[in-house]
């Protein structure tokens, strides 16, 4: 039937789950053809919940790199019908199709949570409560504000970082909306690929091997982990970086190469190469594109800078926090959950190139404070943002 989602059985063997924990649906309807930091949260969400006993599910875009991902790892889960993804552009038709492929889901597997990862799939997963009453979660993964009196009906928020917490307890109060839950808990983040990572290679030759890339032993390395797309200027504010690199290169003549990790389009990869030209600083800017490699990257780097203007909370200062590495971020965003300044890294205020710049001359002209950062981090983060601590709250929640 078209309404039906398409079920995909993995390779992984079925875990133990136990009796009194709730089954649960996880919604990520992401259509991105790359993994960001949503897509990596809902795919440990559901790992974690199944490593913890519950039976869990997931139900994602066919067209998406989450689905392949899912594949790869020999996970169960399910996909809306082709033609819904195609149809999305036509809304009422395509919320038509999530909501039987939804409620399918839950009579199906028993659900009793359904957990969504976009707030337009909520409104989807509210009319499923209607007629089968599972409770309804919501994760807000960005900082941005949104109409939160479309959240009615649910029974538990979590925001990301505490930022978003404290908007979305205001709007529950002022359109008195009587979410009984509104809880901060950290995304969640692969920390054993980071902390078990062992190098193999020298410097010099991992970025030529890699990435085509000549470093010389000398110049220090900063990286940032990010998408480069043109339609997310504002947002992830890399020309501020680009800017606060002339400062320190060209004016305070102080090299460093900039190791840029991430999806890069046409649009994005015209647009950086032409501003760092107009710059100077050509030579010292280098596209990485989409990588697995980023605790190598990290590894290899000196520093690690997101000079993000609005971020939710930033999974990649924890990566760089357990690799050891300072990290860089902005002042009034969700940097300041993982970077307390000048304990386990520096903040710069927000949108200022100046300051971000140094900020990394800080680091440049130091490395033995950069050092101490980074092994503070390091232990920051193993002690605060374990993903096992997170996984429990989440049940915790889905007991309310």
């Amino acid at each position: 039937m078209l309404t039906t989602p398409t079920y995909h059985p993995g390779s992984q063997p079925q875990q133990s789950t136990n009796s009194n924990s709730p089954r649960v649906l996880i919604v990520s309807l992401s259509t991105d053809a790359w993994v960001g930091g949503q897509e990596i949260h809902s795919f440990l969400h559901y790992t974690l919940l199944q490593n913890n006993g519950v039976h869990a599910t997931m139900l994602v875009n066919p067209t998406s790199h989450l689905c392949q991902l899912l594949q790869q790892h020999g996970q169960n889960f399910y996909t809306i019908p082709p033609l819904a993804a195609w149809l999305k552009r036509i809304r009422f038709i395509y919320h038509w199709f999530v909501r039987r492929c939804i409620r399918h889901i839950c009579s199906k597997e028993n659900i009793d949570v359904i957990h969504c990862n976009n707030r337009h799939e909520v409104k989807d997963a509210l009319w499923v409560k209607q007629k089968i009453s599972p409770l309804v979660f919501f994760t807000r993964h960005i900082p941005e504000p949104f109409r939160v009196r479309e959240l009615r009906g649910v029974d538990g928020v979590i925001g990301v970082s505490q930022h978003i917490v404290d908007y979305l307890k205001q709007e529950n109060a002022v359109h008195k909306l009587n979410i009984p839950s509104i809880a901060y808990v950290p995304p969640f983040f692969n920390a054993e690929k980071f902390t078990s990572f062992v190098p193999t290679q020298t410097r010099q030759e991992f970025f030529e091997q890699q990435f085509g890339i000549t470093i010389d032993k000398q110049t220090p390395l900063l990286c940032t982990i990010a998408n480069f797309y043109a339609n997310t200027l504002h947002h992830k504010n890399h020309p501020l970086l680009l800017q606060a690199l002339h400062i320190v290169i060209v004016q305070h003549h102080k090299p460093v190469h900039a190791l840029l990790a991430g999806n890069i389009d046409a649009a994005g990869r015209a647009f950086f190469s032409h501003m760092a030209q107009e710059l100077g600083i050509t030579p010292y800017i280098h596209f990485l594109g989409f990588t697995e490699q980023t605790p190598a990257i990290l590894h290899y780097s000196d520093m690690m800078v997101l000079p993000s203007r609005h971020e939710g909370f930033g999974i990649c200062y924890m990566e760089a926090g357990l690799s050891k590495r300072p990290a860089i971020g902005a002042r009034g965003t969700g940097a300041e959950m993982t970077i307390k300044h000048e304990e386990t890294g520096l903040l710069f205020k927000n949108n200022d190139a100046e300051d971000l710049a140094a900020a990394i001359e800080r680091l440049l002209d130091d490395p033995t404070f950069a050092q101490h950062l980074g092994q503070n981090a390091y232990e920051h983060i193993m002690k605060n943002f374990s993903p096992q601590v997170g996984i429990t709250r989440y049940l915790e929640l889905y007991r309310i």
